[in-house]
């Protein structure tokens, strides 16, 4: 089992984020633990050990409350006339475009998966559970009337769970 997690990063010097969990729950540490505790101070030591501690375990409260990842996931991909196409088990972190390739669905992308042109958009059938949230560029790409309707881009969005696919017909 994974977690969904990302960008904790840069050590205890730089900005630091645990990205939304399913709170939506963002944890910020301090750009700079030295400057929290001056030179001089003979406490220095047990201040700065007390302040590591303490992130630690904020860090490992919000990681304890991201839902779990399975290693697999099942996809369902349906055609532009609500016909099954497939049925397959997949890894999850694996972008729509991928796995739909690997299984023979045909999905346009002109740009190869850059999330530049905007042709592999695809229709999700379910409530979307099971799939990675908008990136900034997929909502610039699709505009705010297709995030409305459900619509994705299957070379951004990544399988985290169960799932049900419309294939579009664009063209």
């Amino acid at each position: 089992m994974r977690r969904l997690a990302s960008g904790v990063g840069g050590g205890c010097r730089a900005w630091a984020r645990l990205a939304q969990n399913a709170n939506n729950a963002t944890v910020v540490l301090p750009r700079k633990l030295e400057s929290l505790v001056s030179t001089n101070d003979p406490t220095r030591g047990r201040r700065r050990k007390r302040l590591l501690s303490a992130t630690k375990r904020a860090l490992r409260s919000v990681w304890s409350r991201a839902p779990a990842i399975p290693d697999t996931a099942t996809i369902e991909f349906v055609g532009p006339d609500h016909t099954s196409l497939c049925s397959v088990e997949a890894d999850t972190g694996e972008t729509l475009l991928r796995i739909a390739k690997a299984n023979g669905v045909d999905i346009s992308s002109y740009c190869g998966g850059q999330c530049s042109c905007g042709t592999c958009r695809v229709q999700v059938l379910d409530d979307g559970a099971g799939l990675t949230p908008h990136t900034p560029n997929e909502k610039m790409v699709l505009g705010d009337a297709q995030v409305r309707t459900g619509e994705r881009l299957a070379c951004q969005v990544r399988l985290v769970g169960p799932a049900r696919i419309q294939v579009l017909d664009l063209f």
